[in-house]
Protein backbone atom coordinates (compact mmCIF):
# COMPACT_ATOMS: atom_id res chain seq x y z
CA UNK A 1 0.00 0.00 0.00
CA UNK A 2 2.81 2.42 0.89
CA UNK A 3 4.47 1.57 -2.39
CA UNK A 4 1.18 2.33 -4.23
CA UNK A 5 0.96 5.87 -2.82
CA UNK A 6 4.69 6.44 -3.09
CA UNK A 7 4.54 5.77 -6.81
CA UNK A 8 1.80 8.40 -7.21
CA UNK A 9 3.41 11.14 -5.10
CA UNK A 10 4.07 14.16 -7.31
CA UNK A 11 7.71 15.22 -7.23
CA UNK A 12 8.62 18.75 -6.09
CA UNK A 13 8.83 21.09 -9.07
CA UNK A 14 9.79 24.78 -9.18
CA UNK A 15 8.26 24.87 -12.61
CA UNK A 16 4.86 23.82 -11.24
CA UNK A 17 5.08 26.39 -8.43
CA UNK A 18 6.03 29.09 -10.94
CA UNK A 19 3.03 28.16 -13.09
CA UNK A 20 0.61 28.48 -10.11
CA UNK A 21 2.15 31.78 -9.05
CA UNK A 22 1.87 33.03 -12.62
CA UNK A 23 -1.81 32.09 -12.78
CA UNK A 24 -2.49 33.90 -9.49
CA UNK A 25 -0.55 36.97 -10.66
CA UNK A 26 -2.37 37.15 -13.99
CA UNK A 27 -5.72 36.76 -12.19
CA UNK A 28 -4.90 39.61 -9.80
CA UNK A 29 -3.79 41.82 -12.69
CA UNK A 30 -7.02 41.10 -14.55
CA UNK A 31 -9.11 41.83 -11.47
CA UNK A 32 -7.22 45.05 -10.85
CA UNK A 33 -7.80 46.04 -14.46
CA UNK A 34 -11.51 45.34 -14.12
CA UNK A 35 -11.77 47.41 -10.93
CA UNK A 36 -9.73 50.28 -12.39
CA UNK A 37 -12.10 50.28 -15.36
CA UNK A 38 -14.95 50.31 -12.86
CA UNK A 39 -13.50 53.38 -11.17
CA UNK A 40 -13.54 55.25 -14.49
CA UNK A 41 -16.99 53.88 -15.36
CA UNK A 42 -18.48 55.20 -12.13
CA UNK A 43 -16.60 58.50 -12.29
CA UNK A 44 -19.80 60.32 -13.32
CA UNK A 45 -22.17 57.94 -11.55
CA UNK A 46 -23.10 57.05 -7.98
CA UNK A 47 -21.13 54.06 -6.76
CA UNK A 48 -22.89 50.67 -6.86
CA UNK A 49 -24.53 49.57 -3.65
CA UNK A 50 -25.31 53.12 -2.50
CA UNK A 51 -28.81 53.56 -1.07
CA UNK A 52 -30.78 56.52 0.22
CA UNK A 53 -32.48 54.78 3.08
CA UNK A 54 -33.77 51.60 1.43
CA UNK A 55 -33.82 52.99 -2.12
CA UNK A 56 -30.95 51.96 -4.39
CA UNK A 57 -29.44 54.86 -6.32
CA UNK A 58 -26.17 53.21 -7.41
CA UNK A 59 -25.33 53.80 -11.06
CA UNK A 60 -27.40 56.98 -11.37
CA UNK A 61 -25.86 59.94 -13.16
CA UNK A 62 -25.94 63.43 -11.66
CA UNK A 63 -29.02 64.74 -13.47
CA UNK A 64 -30.87 61.45 -13.02
CA UNK A 65 -30.19 61.54 -9.29
CA UNK A 66 -31.26 65.19 -9.01
CA UNK A 67 -34.50 64.49 -10.87
CA UNK A 68 -35.23 61.47 -8.66
CA UNK A 69 -34.68 63.33 -5.38
CA UNK A 70 -36.75 66.30 -6.56
CA UNK A 71 -39.64 64.04 -7.62
CA UNK A 72 -39.65 62.27 -4.24
CA UNK A 73 -39.53 65.60 -2.41
CA UNK A 74 -42.43 66.93 -4.51
CA UNK A 75 -44.39 63.76 -3.74
CA UNK A 76 -43.96 64.23 0.01
CA UNK A 77 -44.90 67.91 -0.24
CA UNK A 78 -48.02 67.10 -2.25
CA UNK A 79 -49.26 64.18 -0.16
CA UNK A 80 -48.43 65.67 3.23
CA UNK A 81 -47.59 63.77 6.41
CA UNK A 82 -50.28 61.56 7.98
CA UNK A 83 -50.17 61.86 11.78
CA UNK A 84 -52.15 59.38 13.87
CA UNK A 85 -53.08 59.64 17.52
CA UNK A 86 -55.43 57.90 19.95
CA UNK A 87 -57.92 59.77 22.10
CA UNK A 88 -60.40 58.11 24.43
CA UNK A 89 -59.73 54.77 22.75
CA UNK A 90 -60.47 56.10 19.25
CA UNK A 91 -57.91 56.38 16.44
CA UNK A 92 -57.79 59.75 14.73
CA UNK A 93 -55.63 61.00 11.90
CA UNK A 94 -54.90 64.30 10.23
CA UNK A 95 -52.55 65.33 7.43
CA UNK A 96 -49.84 67.87 8.17
CA UNK A 97 -48.47 69.79 5.18
CA UNK A 98 -44.94 70.95 6.02
CA UNK A 99 -44.65 73.00 2.81
CA UNK A 100 -47.64 75.01 1.66
CA UNK A 101 -48.79 78.47 0.56
CA UNK A 102 -50.88 80.57 2.96
CA UNK A 103 -52.30 83.81 1.56
CA UNK A 104 -49.57 84.03 -1.03
CA UNK A 105 -46.77 83.31 1.46
CA UNK A 106 -44.83 80.04 1.22
CA UNK A 107 -44.50 78.32 4.59
CA UNK A 108 -41.65 75.77 4.66
CA UNK A 109 -41.35 73.64 7.76
CA UNK A 110 -39.04 71.24 5.86
CA UNK A 111 -36.25 72.43 3.58
CA UNK A 112 -34.00 70.43 1.29
CA UNK A 113 -30.89 71.49 -0.65
CA UNK A 114 -31.03 69.07 -3.57
CA UNK A 115 -27.80 70.27 -5.20
CA UNK A 116 -25.83 69.78 -1.98
CA UNK A 117 -27.14 66.24 -1.50
CA UNK A 118 -26.51 65.31 -5.13
CA UNK A 119 -22.92 66.57 -4.91
CA UNK A 120 -22.34 64.64 -1.69
CA UNK A 121 -23.65 61.38 -3.14
CA UNK A 122 -21.69 61.83 -6.36
CA UNK A 123 -18.47 62.32 -4.33
CA UNK A 124 -19.10 59.39 -1.99
CA UNK A 125 -16.35 56.75 -2.23
CA UNK A 126 -14.26 58.73 -4.71
CA UNK A 127 -11.52 60.23 -2.56
CA UNK A 128 -7.78 59.50 -2.56
CA UNK A 129 -5.56 57.97 -5.23
CA UNK A 130 -6.45 55.18 -7.65
CA UNK A 131 -5.74 52.39 -5.16
CA UNK A 132 -7.94 54.08 -2.56
CA UNK A 133 -10.74 54.42 -5.07
CA UNK A 134 -10.44 50.79 -6.13
CA UNK A 135 -10.72 49.69 -2.51
CA UNK A 136 -13.73 51.96 -1.99
CA UNK A 137 -15.39 50.55 -5.10
CA UNK A 138 -14.83 46.99 -3.89
CA UNK A 139 -16.19 47.94 -0.48
CA UNK A 140 -19.31 49.47 -2.02
CA UNK A 141 -19.94 46.27 -4.01
CA UNK A 142 -19.36 43.94 -1.05
CA UNK A 143 -21.14 46.02 1.59
CA UNK A 144 -23.94 48.32 0.34
CA UNK A 145 -23.95 51.77 1.92
CA UNK A 146 -27.09 53.23 3.52
CA UNK A 147 -26.99 57.01 3.18
CA UNK A 148 -29.41 59.80 4.03
CA UNK A 149 -29.90 63.33 2.72
CA UNK A 150 -27.83 65.42 5.11
CA UNK A 151 -29.22 68.77 3.93
CA UNK A 152 -32.74 68.21 5.29
CA UNK A 153 -33.62 70.92 7.79
CA UNK A 154 -36.82 71.21 9.81
CA UNK A 155 -38.46 74.11 11.64
CA UNK A 156 -38.98 72.31 14.93
CA UNK A 157 -40.81 75.15 16.69
CA UNK A 158 -43.16 75.73 13.76
CA UNK A 159 -43.94 72.03 13.38
CA UNK A 160 -44.66 71.55 17.08
CA UNK A 161 -46.81 74.69 17.16
CA UNK A 162 -48.96 73.65 14.20
CA UNK A 163 -49.37 70.04 15.33
CA UNK A 164 -50.26 71.25 18.82
CA UNK A 165 -52.92 73.60 17.44
CA UNK A 166 -54.68 70.68 15.79
CA UNK A 167 -54.37 68.07 18.54
CA UNK A 168 -54.68 70.28 21.61
CA UNK A 169 -58.48 70.02 21.62
CA UNK A 170 -58.18 66.25 22.13
CA UNK A 171 -55.90 66.47 25.16
CA UNK A 172 -57.26 65.98 28.68
CA UNK A 173 -55.31 68.10 31.16
CA UNK A 174 -54.85 66.70 34.66
CA UNK A 175 -57.30 67.92 37.30
CA UNK A 176 -56.07 68.79 40.78
CA UNK A 177 -58.00 68.01 43.93
CA UNK A 178 -59.72 71.13 45.28
CA UNK A 179 -61.48 72.17 48.46
CA UNK A 180 -64.33 74.62 47.91
CA UNK A 181 -65.78 76.34 51.02
CA UNK A 182 -69.51 76.85 50.58
CA UNK A 183 -70.27 78.32 54.00
CA UNK A 184 -68.41 79.05 57.24
CA UNK A 185 -71.43 78.94 59.54
CA UNK A 186 -72.51 76.33 59.35
CA UNK A 187 -69.39 74.93 57.73
CA UNK A 188 -70.13 73.48 54.37
CA UNK A 189 -67.51 72.50 51.83
CA UNK A 190 -67.09 70.48 48.67
CA UNK A 191 -64.10 68.35 47.72
CA UNK A 192 -63.29 67.71 44.09
CA UNK A 193 -61.15 64.63 43.57
CA UNK A 194 -58.08 64.68 41.36
CA UNK A 195 -57.72 62.84 38.09
CA UNK A 196 -54.77 62.27 35.75
CA UNK A 197 -54.72 63.77 32.29
CA UNK A 198 -53.65 62.58 28.86
CA UNK A 199 -51.15 64.67 26.92
CA UNK A 200 -49.39 64.05 23.62
CA UNK A 201 -45.63 63.95 23.09
CA UNK A 202 -44.82 66.49 20.38
CA UNK A 203 -41.07 66.73 20.86
CA UNK A 204 -40.23 63.72 18.68
CA UNK A 205 -42.33 64.81 15.69
CA UNK A 206 -39.73 67.13 14.05
CA UNK A 207 -36.90 64.60 14.42
CA UNK A 208 -38.97 61.68 13.12
CA UNK A 209 -40.15 63.83 10.23
CA UNK A 210 -36.57 64.83 9.37
CA UNK A 211 -35.28 61.23 9.57
CA UNK A 212 -38.01 59.90 7.28
CA UNK A 213 -37.59 62.74 4.80
CA UNK A 214 -33.81 62.29 4.74
CA UNK A 215 -34.24 58.60 3.89
CA UNK A 216 -36.88 59.37 1.22
CA UNK A 217 -39.47 57.41 3.17
CA UNK A 218 -42.99 58.84 3.20
CA UNK A 219 -43.37 59.99 6.81
CA UNK A 220 -46.19 58.32 8.71
CA UNK A 221 -46.05 59.50 12.28
CA UNK A 222 -47.84 58.41 15.44
CA UNK A 223 -48.22 60.74 18.39
CA UNK A 224 -47.44 58.94 21.62
CA UNK A 225 -49.65 59.82 24.58
CA UNK A 226 -48.42 60.29 28.13
CA UNK A 227 -50.28 60.23 31.43
CA UNK A 228 -49.91 63.53 33.27
CA UNK A 229 -50.44 63.17 37.04
CA UNK A 230 -52.21 65.96 38.95
CA UNK A 231 -50.10 68.33 41.04
CA UNK A 232 -52.51 68.10 44.01
CA UNK A 233 -54.14 64.80 44.96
Amino acid sequence: MKQFFAERKLPFSWQRIGFVVGIVFVTLVLLMGIFVSGVYWYNDKVLPGVHIGEIAVGGMKKEELRSFIESMNDKFVGEGVPITFVTQGENKQFVFYPVRVDEGITVERVQLDVDADVSELMRYGKSGDMLDRVMQLVGAIVRPARRSLSSVQVDSEGIIREVTEYVHAYELPPRDATLLIRSLSPLRYEITTSSPGTLFAYDRVPEELRDSWAKLQLPRLTLASTVAPPAVT
